[in-house]
């Protein structure tokens, strides 16, 4: 494969990410290399590559200027995965308490043949937090000559306790000039034919990440004939077809057919949690070309046709903003998860009003909902609230009262709830904050006022 016949070998080949390697470089230089780094980045930017290069070098027999010289016995065998002292593991598969520990004990051994012992941890957000507690010891008084690499996608998950104890390095995304001359070099290395306009249209697909890049130029030599138009339609259906199926459902309210796609996804083996990270980064896009029009093409990193697919969608600004900020809410990123996100969204999908104000500006005020579309929102969030706490012993009451008493709604957004009983009203009145937050939450709606009334209806 051309990512592993092309994957750098030393600092100096590692591609967009100089102000990273530099600093690593000197540090190897001076014998001033950290106990443990944190290497956070989105996927492919270089951050496993960087670990296993600085493992090269910090044990490296000849080294020059900081560099691995890769002829040495110890480079060579590191670079193939021989080295006893140097640990890989992916800490998304072998997350548990035993599996650190393993590696914990290990260390309680002097090294075999290198340095330097270089534990590298992939995916290190994914450890339990057992794993966590028995890990945090030992990395802040690790052994002697030991390095620790921990390389993560989402660093927010990381507890405190691990950040402060690592020496951070962000890896930025790769620009699309700079992959699309690693494209070039790699292609003309390899003598595959393909134009430099396809090659940027690849830069520009894979979002920053080289390993994508370069996987995506594998998928496309294989092409009968590597053209513009091949690679466009290529990428074009295997990357975004389900997210514009997806999307131009919720926008229809088609929630059938939305959980119908979701299903077949399922049957196909997807990771619902790195898709719905997908979706919600293809409804940014879609944002953006509602907001930026023409100019989209320079922030959007998809092709032109595509581009052209997103700006043709009907739907206002205010409703994709409304399902993002939905989105952004899921805790859980499972397959649930995203089906009560959908359903939610295809409910109360809103229609801004439309036209232009009175000084001829378009009205794109996403609160600016009719009243219509408003009481169908909370009608659903209070449906949605009655279920929810039904389903627990100590909101059961309240769940019981809530359904059981009427609702009125007026044009300023008050709800006034009205209990058969005055014991009712008391019932209410103690879970007035859950009320509170759970219209707002399930409706989308931030400026409600909740009014709970006696059982007259006085209020």
């Amino acid at each position: 494969m051309l990512y592993n016949e092309f994957r750098p070998k030393r600092f100096s080949d590692i591609v967009g990410q100089g102000h990273i390697t530099e600093i690593i470089r000197n540090q190897v230089v001076k014998k001033n290399v950290s106990h443990a780094y944190l290497f956070s980045g989105t996927r492919g930017t270089g951050k496993t590559t960087t670990a296993k290069v600085l493992a090269k070098a910090v044990n490296c027999l000849n080294p020059k200027d900081g560099e691995p010289c890769g002829t040495c016995e110890m480079c060579k065998k590191i670079e193939d995965g021989n080295c006893i002292d140097v640990i890989e593991m992916d800490a998304a598969s072998k997350r548990r308490i035993e599996d650190m520990r393993n590696i914990i004990s290990s260390l309680n051994y002097p090294t075999t043949e290198a340095k330097f012992r270089v534990i590298i941890l992939d995916e290190v957000h994914m450890l339990t937090q057992e794993a966590v507690n028995a890990f945090l010891k030992t990395l802040e008084e690790p052994p002697q000559n030991t390095i620790f690499i921990l390389a993560t996608t989402d660093p927010q998950k990381l507890p405190a306790t691990i950040l402060s104890r690592c020496q951070r390095f962000n890896f930025r995304r790769v620009s699309i000039e700079d992959i699309y001359k690693r494209l070039k070099y790699i292609s003309e290395k390899s003598s595959i034919k393909v134009d430099d306009k396809s090659l940027v249209l690849i830069s520009k697909v894979s979002d920053g990440g080289m390993r994508d890049a370069v996987s995506i130029l594998d998928q496309v030599k294989d092409l009968n004939n590597v053209s513009y138009k091949e690679v466009s339609e290529l990428l074009g259906v295997s990357g975004n077809e389900n997210m514009f199926k997806l999307s131009s459902y919720i926008f229809q309210r088609n929630i059938p057919a939305s959980l119908e796609l979701i299903n077949y996804l399922d049957n196909q083996g997807i990771d619902f949690n790195v898709f719905i990270k997908d979706f919600m980064r293809f409804l940014r896009h879609i944002l953006m070309s509602k907001v930026m029009g023409s100019e989209a093409n320079s922030v959007i990193p998809m092709t032109d046709t595509d581009i052209t697919r997103l700006s043709n969608l009907k739907v206002t600004k205010g409703e994709v903003i409304n399902t993002i900020e939905l989105f952004q809410k899921i805790d859980s990123r499972d397959r649930t998860s995203l089906e009560l996100a959908v359903i939610k969204a295809g409910s109360f999908v809103g229609k801004p009003a439309e036209g232009k104000s009175n000084k001829g500006v378009e009205n794109t005020n996403y609160n600016e909902v009719d009243f219509e579309e408003k009481v169908k929102k909370i009608t659903f969030a209070k449906k949605q609230m009655v279920e929810n706490f039904k389903k627990l012993p100590q909101y059961k009451a309240l769940g019981d009262t809530f359904e059981k008493s009427k609702m009125f709604i007026n044009k300023v957004m008050e709800i006034k709830i009205v209990p058969a009983t005055l014991k009712e009203k008391n019932i209410l009145e103690e879970g007035y904050t859950w009320l509170e937050k759970g219209y707002k939450q399930f409706s989308g709606i931030s400026d409600l006022k909740i009014i709970i009334c006696d059982n007259g209806g006085k209020c």
